[in-house]
């Protein structure tokens, strides 16, 4: 389990739509995980793909193999 400095976070403040805000809640009595933890899972992802999708695109591969599997 990969444990996080608590040193190493910082606070973000941002509006969300009230159902996008809701969710994580709902996800987190459901999981057991902390809304942070989903937060920042869901974040981390959503940078993730489309980091690979602009590098995919700046090296001209308009169609790479990751999005079809």
């Amino acid at each position: 389990m990969d444990v996080t400095n608590p040193e190493e976070n910082e606070s973000v403040s941002f509006r969300l739509k009230k159902q996008i805000k809701n969710d994580p809640d709902v996800l987190s009595e459901a999981t057991g995980k902390s809304q942070t933890f989903i937060v920042e899972e869901s974040l981390q992802e959503y940078i993730d793909l489309n980091m690979r999708q602009i590098n995919a695109i700046n090296e001209g591969d308009m169609f790479p193999k990751y999005a079809y599997s």
